[in-house]
């Protein structure tokens, strides 16, 4: 498979770059983009965060993170060439003042860019969604100088309100196009798999007709706990962080009926067909718990009420 290289030059600015998903699951996958020779132009890879650290500080984390995960399969030589492109600001996601001062560091990196303009920025949402609409708002004064993309990781915030109230900001200052609602959960292959498999087996699409089938069960088992995501674990819960983003876009892709090109348009309107279809089956839909050992992880609160188990039954209802 062709890898697709990105060819103009570009700023990927990482909200929340002090965090437990920046560490685990960014940095490493920023290591492989560059291991994989994606990053053909000059770029800038910088960390935003509260926490008060030094450049070097950050490249340490940074290179450490890497190191976890590869192990001995690093190639320190494409970690060195990464590390220094590697930045990092403190600052808060609340203070329009930061963001100036940010940006205006951010200009002194221009002329290892090039004269390209606008140069592209992608900030990456890597904070609670209790941020997502302050970093928005004071990102938008500098749109006329980036082309700018947002991508903002689930959970798509608290509750419908404050998800409906994001989506408000986000349209007040940004287009469409700009950005990008992720699922990381999507890029498994085992996920990817699912369309693919879909497509191209017309048998598989007509067992799936629902008068042939009595019921499709999703399970979703993990072999440790939160490790390092207590924290953030704790405000949300398995709901939100599995089942309402994750599993839910598994049983979207299962169940819904396969468009006749793979777009993205034509995807998203079928998935919006069957999850607009669900209902709750009878009174006894729903089961929440927490496991014993919960409270015994790493920055839980001992009080703590946050389930971390839950079950649910769910209908498709495509009569109306």
């Amino acid at each position: 498979m062709k890898l697709t290289k990105i060819d103009t030059p570009f700023i990927f600015v990482i909200f929340g770059a002090s965090g437990d998903l920046a560490r685990i699951k960014l940095f490493p996958a920023i290591y492989e983009l560059m291991h994989q020779r994606r990053f053909a132009k000059p770029f800038l890879i910088y960390g935003f965060a509260r926490t008060t650290r030094s450049v070097q500080e950050f490249r340490s984390e940074f290179i450490s993170s890497v190191r976890k995960k590869f192990g001995k399969e690093t190639n320190e030589k494409v970690l060195e060439e990464l590390v220094s492109h590697v930045n990092y600001f403190s600052g808060n996601y609340d203070n329009p003042s930061d963001y100036e001062k940010f940006f205006a560091q951010l200009a002194t990196h221009q002329p290892d860019l090039g004269q390209t303009t606008p140069i592209t920025l992608i900030a990456y949402y890597s904070v609670p969604p209790t941020s997502f609409n302050d970093i928005t708002k004071n990102l938008a004064p500098f749109k006329e100088k980036y082309a700018m993309h947002l991508v903002i990781e689930k959970p798509f915030g608290e509750n419908e309100k404050s998800a409906r109230d994001m989506l408000a900001i986000i349209e007040e200052n940004f287009e469409e196009e700009d950005v990008y609602l992720l699922d990381h959960y999507l890029g498994k292959e085992s996920v990817q798999s699912i369309l693919s498999m879909r497509y191209t087996n017309s048998i598989i699409n007509h067992l799936l007709k629902g008068e042939l089938i009595k019921y499709i069960q999703i399970n979703a088992f993990e072999p440790y706990g939160v490790k390092e995501r207590g924290r953030y674990f704790d405000q949300v819960g398995i709901i939100k962080d599995m089942i309402q983003s994750h599993l839910l876009q598994l049983l979207a892709l299962v169940t819904m009926a396969m468009p006749h090109t793979l777009t993205a348009e034509a995807i998203h309107r079928e998935k919006f067909h069957i999850l607009s279809a669900l209902k709750f089956c009878d009174n006894d839909f729903l089961v929440r718990g927490q496991y014993a050992s919960y409270k015994k992880e790493k920055n839980i609160a001992p009080a703590s009420h946050t389930e971390t188990f839950a079950a649910l039954k769910l209908c498709i209802d495509q009569t109306e």
